[in-house]
């Protein structure tokens, strides 16, 4: 489906919308093959974003920029959306800096869902207030 919707590059050309990738899968017990056919398709379609949730701590979805380093997309001229990062590591802090890569931070989901931000101070220099579907949808 995906590379159907890269293919209409005529109508792309035209549109206000820009083809995206959002993938949750780089974590370190995901399938390796699939995660490096995603990073392929978004260098092969040169993707304007690829965005992936990088919560981690005990909500899992460790998709960091430490996985993610994995897959030569750090260093490639698409920018990679870690949302929410809540469990940065300082490795990863540093990859996110040496990258130019950048977080957003949802504050109204992140306090709906619990997530919590005890560390988000140590790399606002690398951070962006986000803006989140409204958390009122799952009610």
């Amino acid at each position: 489906m995906f590379q159907e919707m890269a293919e209409y590059t005529s109508t792309l050309k035209i549109s206000p919308v820009q083809l995206g990738i959002a993938y949750d899968g780089w974590a370190p017990n995901s399938n390796k093959a699939e995660a490096q056919r995603v990073a392929d398709l978004a260098k092969q379609y040169n993707v304007s974003v690829v965005m992936t949730h990088a919560v981690g701590g005990q909500f899992g979805s460790d998709n960091s920029p430490e996985q993610l380093q994995e897959f030569d997309l750090l260093d490639s001229s698409i920018p990679v959306v870690f949302s929410h990062a809540t469990y940065l590591s300082d490795k990863s802090a540093e990859l996110l800096r040496s990258s130019n890569q950048y977080i957003p931070i949802t504050p109204e989901s992140e306090a709906f869902y619990g997530l919590g931000h005890s560390h988000s101070f140590d790399h606002l220099d690398q951070t962006a207030l986000g803006v989140d579907i409204h958390p009122a949808i799952f009610r």
